[in-house]
């Protein structure tokens, strides 16, 4: 990945400033009071560097070409392994097996509550499972504590 260095510094600290791991929005003012040394235009164009490399996506409003930055879960799936010292693809993979184990830790807060990890770790893992189960059988339910609240797990999820 080609990256500029400001670019590479706002990701780390999106990275490192996500408390649970989740595309939570952070608004331009709270980035330019992160990166004072950097001027407007160029933190914008670092947020636009992030969004072509679907780490972000941005937020605008007329007359604010940046309102707001949402890591995407790329970003933490790219970056976690160096700023939070996890890994989600290893963790996803533990995850997996784990239901295929257990098909009652299908259900995020009962899988949560097993592992003892923190949502920052749990949930960058599971959402890199979400996309393996077929459409129908993930739990969309609004709420903000996980990416889904479980699977339903099929044979073919199984195998």
């Amino acid at each position: 990945m080609r990256i500029s260095k400001t670019a590479l510094e706002l990701a780390l600290w999106l990275t490192d400033a996500s408390e649970d791991g989740l595309p939570s929005s952070v608004e331009f003012s709270d980035l330019q009071a992160a990166f004072k040394a950097i001027d407007k235009k160029g933190l914008q164009e670092a947020c636009y560097e992030l969004e072509c490399l679907e780490l972000v996506t941005l937020s605008a409003a007329l007359g604010h070409p940046v309102l707001g930055a949402s890591p995407t879960y790329n970003l933490f799936w790219t970056f976690d392994l160096i700023v939070v010292h996890t890994n989600p693809i290893v963790d996803a993979v533990k995850i997996a097996q784990m239901i295929v184990d257990d098909e009652s830790l299908a259900s995020i807060p009962k899988l949560h509550i097993k592992l003892e990890w923190s949502k920052r770790r749990l949930n960058p893992a599971v959402a890199q499972l979400m996309p393996l189960i077929a459409d129908g059988r993930t739990r969309k339910v609004v709420q903000n504590d996980y990416p889904t609240l479980g699977f339903s797990i099929a044979p073919e999820d199984r195998f």
